[in-house]
């Protein structure tokens, strides 16, 4: 019995053992629930106090978007009577100064177009009076250029007439000659025609004085050759040795400014043959045939003459060959 209570409660002791490691071990479990609740209610708790922070701020911004709407309005509500009074004005006055601005504009628009027409006529005018101008112009240009023509014809003509006239002193001055040299404005061809003149009238020693002022009065070498050789004409015709000499000295001047005178080299061999000068006169009479070998086409029968007359005369054999020479070659030329 005794065993079997001793049993009993060893039994007994081995569940009260057991229930107390049981209870051990709840209550440990109990206690780490417990820690895990509370951390639990601590982090609700910690995102229930950020929720509050957050909606306290939402809040905040809320009153402050609130005073910025109301802050916002009230400028609004200020600024509506401004620009209602702005528009009113505007409205008044904008036509006004639509109204003042166009109709000066108008006026300003006026003053151009009448100034602008005003120019155009004058211009047009002035257009007018260039082409008219002109028109004037090219009826002058055409009158110089026609008296231009009228003039150089009328030149040539008078150098037609003037070299007639001063390289032929022998022969009478043509009426057309004389016409043109007097309606001239040529001192020289009328000088010389007035020389012409006197000479055609016998008096040689004032048709002589009339060339030797044109040999003082001009700068032209041709008009100064021409007027030696038109005074040696002279003198030659004059007779007598010293009118001779005379002669053959104005000459030699006409053929030293003008080289190639054949005409002065013949005439000049006549004045030597005259003063029984032969041998320049076949020096001359040469030279006169070398420069122009048809000067015979020229000669006066009266020159033809005096060749013969001396050939037929001379007794020097070899001055009368050479004279025959000259006359032959004179011949040959024509």
């Amino acid at each position: 019995m005794k065993k079997i209570i001793l049993l009993m409660f060893l039994t007994l002791s081995a569940h009260a053992n057991l229930n107390t490691d049981s209870i051990l071990a709840l209550d440990t479990k109990l206690n780490l629930q417990n820690q895990a609740t509370d951390a639990k209610f601590t982090l609700q708790n910690q995102k229930i106090q950020s929720l509050e922070n957050q909606l306290n701020s939402a809040n905040q911004y809320q009153d402050l978007r609130k005073q910025v709407l109301d802050s916002q309005e009230s400028s609004i509500d200020w600024w509506w009577p401004v620009i209602g009074i702005f528009l009113a004005i505007f409205g008044v006055i904008l036509p006004f100064v639509f109204f003042f601005f166009n109709k000066q504009y108008r006026k300003d628009a006026k003053e151009k177009i009448d100034t602008f027409e005003k120019e155009t006529k004058n211009l047009e005018k002035q257009i007018e009076k260039s082409e008219a101008l002109e028109r004037d112009a090219k009826e002058l240009l055409n009158k110089i250029k026609e008296h231009e023509k009228g003039a150089k014809e009328g030149n040539k003509k008078v150098q037609e007439a003037v070299k007639n006239i001063e390289k032929n002193p022998e022969k009478d001055v043509s009426e057309e000659d004389r016409s043109i040299i007097k309606e001239s404005n040529n001192a020289f061809a009328k000088k010389m025609l007035k020389a012409r003149q006197l000479q055609a009238k016998g008096e040689n020693k004032n048709a002589i004085k009339i060339w030797e002022s044109i040999v003082n009065s001009t700068d032209s070498k041709e008009q100064t050759a021409s007027a030696y050789f038109n005074i040696g004409y002279l003198y030659d015709e004059l007779d007598g040795k010293d009118n001779l000499q005379k002669a053959i000295d104005a000459y030699q001047k006409a053929i030293e400014i003008k080289p190639d005178d054949h005409e002065a080299y013949y005439n000049m061999g006549i004045a030597y043959n005259k003063l029984s000068k032969h041998n320049k006169a076949i020096d001359f009479y040469n030279k006169a045939i070398d420069i122009n070998q048809h000067i015979g086409k020229d000669i006066e029968r009266s020159d033809w003459d005096i060749l013969s007359n001396t050939i037929k005369q001379l007794k020097n054999q070899t001055q009368k060959q050479q004279y025959s020479n000259i006359l032959k070659r004179l011949k040959k030329g024509l």
